[in-house]
């Protein structure tokens, strides 16, 4: 195989992986959406610390069963559940990305958990940019119904 052909292999190969997740962007998203989860964790002992177990476990179960009504009208791709998967990517992406800024400049103590939740908003973010022009592409737009 000569370098021109595989070079026409690969844009071929990167066009199409383009095309898969545009028209599966619904069931893409909702797989790495189960990452928010730990968000809901981290939220969770941050109540518990500030107003107690029970505000903390009522607040997390409300989340999580909202959380997963929106991973499944993702998966099923219903239109709301893009809109609501865009503005909560967009949300999570504006608060994560200075957290994430201060983490590494050495501004926050890094324990075994902070390292954890560093790494794991890391790679939401690394998710939630690229589905942010994914999910408001017409061509995604239109496999929603």
């Amino acid at each position: 195989m000569d370098l021109r052909s595989f070079s026409l292999s690969l844009s071929g190969r990167a066009a199409r992986l383009g095309e898969y997740a545009l028209e599966n962007a619904g069931t893409l998203y909702a797989y790495a959406g189960v990452f928010y989860f730990m968000e809901i964790i981290y939220f969770m002992v941050a109540m518990a610390f500030l107003y107690g177990r029970v505000p903390a476990v009522v607040t997390g179960l409300t989340l999580s069963a909202l959380l997963c009504l929106q991973l499944i009208g993702l998966a099923m791709r219903k239109e709301p559940f893009r809109k609501a998967q865009l503005f909560l990517m967009e949300i999570h992406a504006a608060y994560s990305i200075p957290f994430i800024i201060g983490a590494l400049s050495g501004g926050l103590s890094a324990g075994g958990y902070d390292l954890i939740f560093t790494s794991l908003r890391m790679l939401l973010v690394a998710v939630e940019i690229p589905g942010l022009y994914i999910l408001t592409d017409d061509r995604a737009k239109a496999c929603f119904a």
